[in-house]
C-alpha cells in the first residue's frame, strides 16, 4: 500500500458489515500509514454476489497462516491473480498447491518481504496483470472444475 500510489486495498470477511470492526481494520492500518480513504471493509455476504466482488479486485493476497482454499479458487477462477504467503504447515502451502497446478508458482513466496514485493511488482505492471488475468480462467479451466 505504501509501495504503489493510489493502491486500494478491500477486505471482505466475517463481521466485516458491523462498524465497530471497520473501525479496528482500519485504525490498525492507519497505524501502519495507510490512508484510511484507501481501504474498504465489508461483510461476507451482501447484496452484490460473492463472485462480482472480484471485478473489484486486481490481485488477491491470501490469508497468512491459514491458506484460502475455495476462495483461492474461486479468485483464479474470476481471473484474479493471487499471491500466497508459504510456510512449513499444511495450512499456510494450500495456496502454493493450487498456483503449482496452474504454473504460477512465482505468486507463492517463503518470506514477507518476498509477498510484499511480489505484490509490487505485479501491481505496478499492467500489462503483465492484465495478460495473466486473462489467461487466467483457460489455466483455471485446464486444471480444476467448480
Amino acid at each position: 500500500m505504501q509501495t504503489i500510489e493510489g493502491a486500494r486495498l478491500l477486505i471482505k470477511c466475517g463481521g466485516g458489515e458491523k462498524p465497530p470492526l471497520q473501525r479496528y481494520l482500519v485504525e490498525n492500518l492507519v497505524r501502519q500509514g495507510v490512508e484510511a480513504d484507501r481501504v474498504t471493509v465489508c461483510g461476507l455476504w451482501s447484496d452484490q454476489s460473492h463472485l462480482d466482488f472480484y471485478h473489484q479486485v486486481d490481485i488477491a493476497l491470501d490469508t497468512f497462516p491459514f491458506n484460502g482454499g475455495v476462495a483461492t479458487l474461486e479468485g483464479l477462477w474470476m481471473g484474479v491473480p493471487i499471491i500466497s504467503r508459504v510456510g512449513q504447515q499444511t495450512v499456510t502451502r494450500t495456496g502454493l498447491s493450487i498456483l503449482h497446478q496452474l504454473g504460477l508458482q512465482a505468486l507463492a513466496l517463503e518470506t514477507d518481504e518476498q509477498f510484499v514485493k511480489m505484490a509490487a511488482v505485479l501491481a505496478s505492471d499492467w500489462t503483465s496483470l492484465a495478460k495473466m488475468r486473462a489467461e487466467m480462467r483457460a489455466r483455471h479451466a485446464g486444471q480444476f472444475a467448480l
